[in-house]
Parts: structure tokens; sequence; C-alpha cells
């Protein structure tokens, strides 16, 4: 019977090599069955380690991401990757993995960039060229979209607009998390004048989400400026609802 040993080693390591050179094409396509707003130029190398150029999220940009096996990982049922974002608009570094149910989980994944990069921003609001920094300590995602996620954001892009505004709100920090399927970021602060500014992004897998910001008691001139920012009065708050669109346009409401 010891040909029947031969012959399950040498499927299993037909398997795990077949496993270790598969094209990461092979890959993009099914993260594209769960993520159909992902986009990419093209996908070079195999999951053991390679490249995917040009990525897009919807419109938006994010650059060339390289991915690094790790080999332990094939053991555990599931492929887990290093993976690097550079030479586009945003840095990052984390980890991501694909498990034999379909999902897609990023796990300590640091992200940092300009806010004059994000295409969703108004062009004028684009060129005040805010910092923007996200730390997500773990994300799952399947088909149905995101199921759970913890993280932080912060920016620092509202006290960049006294120059062209007149008002200069305060750094913004939250959290990232899940609900109904899409991600959720939560944002607050308070500037010098005591004025508290809130933030709530609702985004789905497909690219499409809306933005609420809140401006809590603002004095006079903090409401003329938040005017020409688009902001609409309602008692004593002003409101900023945004919608955006697969095509990253978005519609100030």
């Amino acid at each position: 019977m010891r040909w029947v040993g031969y012959g399950i080693l040498f499927l299993i390591i037909a398997l795990v090599t077949l496993a270790l050179t598969a094209p990461l094409s092979f890959v993009m396509e099914r993260a594209q069955a769960r993520m159909p707003a992902l986009q990419y130029a093209s996908a070079s190398g195999s999951i053991w380690g390679g490249e995917i150029r040009q990525l897009r999220y919807g419109q938006q940009p994010i650059g060339t991401v390289r991915l690094r096996t790790d080999w332990m990982s094939i053991f555990t049922g599931k492929w887990k990757s290093r993976v690097t974002v550079y030479q586009g608009a945003l840095n990052a570094n984390g980890w991501a993995s694909y498990g034999v149910n379909g999902d897609i989980s990023l796990e300590d994944l640091t992200l940092s960039g300009k806010t004059s990069n994000l295409v969703s921003l108004r062009s004028d609001i684009r060129s005040m060229d805010g910092e923007l920094r996200l730390r997500l300590n773990d994300m799952t995602i399947r088909k149905s979209g995101c199921v759970e996620a913890t993280g932080t954001v912060w920016t620092d892009l509202l006290t960049r607009l006294d120059d062209r505004y007149d008002w200069a709100g305060p750094e913004l920090d939250g959290t990232v998390t899940c609900e109904n399927g899409q991600i959720i970021v939560r944002m607050s602060g308070e500037n010098n004048a005591g004025e508290t500014v809130s933030g709530d992004l609702a985004a789905g897998l497909n690219a499409t989400g809306t933005f609420r910001a809140v401006i809590e008691n603002p004095t006079n001139k903090t409401a003329n400026s938040a005017t020409l920012l688009g902001f609409v009065t309602e008692g004593n708050r002003m409101i900023y609802n945004y919608t955006l669109s697969r095509n990253g346009n978005g519609v100030n409401q």
C-alpha cells in the first residue's frame, strides 16, 4: 500500500505547486466578484508574489499594489499576503487574505495620502491639500458587503480652509466600522472657537455612498463661510449632505 501514500503525497505537492503558481489575475477576478468597483490596468506574477498596476476603486485612483504571500498561510485555509501600495494617490501597508469561503480580509493596514488626490471632493476643497491617515485593524468583506471592521481615521483638511473661506475648522478623527454592508466612517472635532464639526460617510462596495457633515452652533461668520462651502442652515446647525455616484461625481443636496 506504499504506492497509495506516494500517490497522496504527489497529489498534495501538485496542488500546492499549482496554487503557488496560479496567476494573480485569477485572484483579482475573484476579488472583483466581491467588489465590482475594483478596476486595474494589469496584474502580473502569481499569488506567491506579484503586482497590480493602476488599481482604482470606482473613479478613485489608488496606485500600484505589490503582494507577497506568506507561504505558511496556505496551511490555514486562506492566502495571506503583505500588501504595499505606492506610486499613486495613496500609500498603504498591511495584510490581505482570501479564504476558501470567498471572504476577503484586511488586517493591520495603515494608509496615508493627500486629500487633494480624493477625486470625490470638490476641486476647490481638494486644492487645500490636507493630510489623511487611516489605520484599519481588521475588515471582512463578503459578496453581501462589508461584514465587520474596526479602525481609526484622521484628517486636517478643515484646518486649511481659512485662507480661502475665512474659517478654520478643527482636525477630525474618528472610527471605521461596518453597518448594513456599508463601510462607515464617523469623524468629529472642535475648533478654537468652540464649534463642533462632525462628519459621517457611508460607502458601499460599489463605490456609491453618502456623506453628511454638521456644524453645531456656528457663529454668524462661520455660517457665512459654511454657506459658500454648500452648507445650509437648519435651526442652530449647518448641514451639508453629499451623494457620491459610481462615476466619482457627486451631488450636493
